[in-house]
């Protein structure tokens, strides 16, 4: 007795291939049920809230958290280190001494 499901790419690229987002998934959709749109939307819901405790977590003791939101945030823009680098030297508004400068 197998189950069927069609939207394997749908969910694959709605959530990027993250094995731990699809099991959610999975538990939402197979184990309680829920439809596709309900279960994509709870899955990604659930994903962001886990993400920004993990980087609350990972930044609470960090001296320099200006630079890592300052570098994440520029990263939704561009992805060439010079350009990150001048992009966050702009937000930060100061020069970033690096070995490579």
């Amino acid at each position: 007795m197998g189950i069927r499901f069609s939207a394997f790419d749908t969910v694959i690229n709605r959530l990027d291939d993250i094995v731990g987002w699809l099991t959610l998934f999975g538990n939402y959709h197979g184990v309680r049920g829920m439809g596709l749109k309900d279960s994509l939307r709870k899955t990604v819901n659930e994903g962001v809230k886990m993400m920004i405790t993990e980087l609350e977590h990972f930044l609470e003791d960090k001296a320099n958290r200006a630079l890592y939101l300052a570098i994440l945030s520029v990263l939704r823009f561009v992805n060439r280190w010079r350009d990150i680098k001048l992009a966050v030297m702009t937000r930060l508004n100061r020069e970033l001494v690096t070995e490579n400068s």
